[in-house]
């Protein structure tokens, strides 16, 4: 058992085992085996990762632990984007043939449910979501290509609470709590970022930016909410000022 620093990070190697490392230090704290696929999306809860597959597995790993796994999950497709709600109570899951499943989170506990609570669909892959940090129920989710809609979900209920099509693919998701923000990462045929106004029921887009000239794949926020960092495929890495 050892304590987690508070910078870490998690990658995979060629033979498919997952490594954990401290990133401010780049020392490589443990390697342990992970799934039998391909890991396509991992999120931290607390002292628990993680992680979803490309056969559709998710794992629940306390890197604490001598036996690191403590619970899993099983969705009919493959595992493309996978996030914990900020409070912990749950965590989603976006699947390659458009279902977004909702899970409980005491995934460990003796009455545990094998099935997702609430279970929505889109047309395309989620390859995009986002819990609302400051609404714990809702959650955003992107679609692909041949959707290109933005929609915000009751993850409870499994009701649609707002869309808006961006005819464009959606590849990255963020919120900005304190500007109230959703910031949405494109690809063809702009390679923008999109900043979005949700003010039930209606999501409006304030402005975009441009600079990417492949998919934008990654976002990030910072705490205070003033700039937002871009990873594309162009293998370019943009910081903007938030608006």
């Amino acid at each position: 058992m050892f304590p987690l620093p508070e910078l870490q990070g998690s990658s995979w190697d060629e033979e498919l085992d997952q490594e954990l490392w401290d990133v401010d230090h780049k020392q490589n704290l443990r390697h342990f085996q992970s799934h039998q696929s391909s890991a396509t999306a991992i999120s931290w809860s607390q002292q628990l990762l993680s992680s979803g597959s490309a056969l559709g597995h998710v794992l629940h790993l306390d890197p604490r632990a001598a036996a690191p796994v403590v619970g899993a999950a099983r969705q009919e497709e493959g595992v493309c984007s996978l996030q914990w709600s900020p409070g912990n109570e749950w965590f989603a899951s976006g699947s390659t043939d458009g279902h977004l499943c909702i899970w409980d989170g005491d995934i460990t506990g003796v009455k545990r449910s094998h099935q997702p609570i609430t279970t929505m669909k889109q047309p395309s892959a989620v390859k995009a979501l986002g819990w609302c940090p400051w609404q714990r129920r809702v959650i955003a989710t992107g679609g692909g290509w041949k959707d290109g809609q933005v929609r915000i979900w009751d993850a409870q209920s499994g009701s649609g609470l707002s869309s808006v099509e961006t005819h464009s693919q959606i590849c990255s998701l963020r919120w900005a709590e304190k500007k109230r923000h959703l910031i949405t990462g494109h690809g063809l045929p702009y390679h923008q970022i999109s900043t979005w106004s949700w003010e039930f029921p209606s999501l409006s887009r304030i402005y975009q930016l441009t600079g990417h000239s492949c998919r934008v794949l990654h976002l990030a926020v910072n705490p205070d909410n003033t700039h937002v960092f871009s990873a594309g495929a162009d293998r370019r890495f943009c910081i903007w000022d938030l608006l």
